[in-house]
């Protein structure tokens, strides 16, 4: 059996290309949360800034995958990963909104109040995929 940061690392990696994958196919060319946060804290517009906002996006995925697993083991969850996957995703997803209060953007969510369900169900499709892929080890 792998490391418990590597299945942590594999297991945020899948689920951040699922989670991103379905973005793109729910926004279209929308710019995505992430885009919006890092065009906000860089002073740019969110078309300027895609590729920085896609590697944090990424890296926030992977380091949330590693968490989760040591999280999981502090805890001594050891099935079904797949619950405690899509509780881990709500978490992160009050996390992300979280970050838009943070960051004063709460007028997005007005200009857009489909936002905010929307990241709380893209973040337990996160979670899904993370507890799935956590359960093949």
């Amino acid at each position: 059996m792998p490391e418990i940061w590597l299945i942590g690392l594999i297991a945020g990696l899948a689920a951040t290309v699922v989670m991103t994958v379905m973005m793109k196919m729910v926004m279209g060319s929308e710019p995505g949360l992430p885009q919006l946060l890092v065009g906000k804290v860089m002073g740019k517009s969110p078309s300027e800034v895609m590729m920085p906002a896609m590697v944090g996006h990424f890296s926030y995925g992977l380091g949330a995958g590693v968490i989760g697993m040591y999280l999981f083991e502090l805890a001594g969850i050891t099935w079904p990963f797949v619950f405690w996957g899509l509780i881990w995703g709500f978490v992160l997803a009050l996390g992300a909104m979280m970050q838009v209060m943070a960051f004063g953007m709460i007028g997005m969510v007005k200009e857009n109040p489909k936002m905010p369900m929307m990241v709380i169900v893209m973040h337990l499709v996160w979670g899904l995929v993370f507890g799935g892929v956590v359960t093949l080890f």
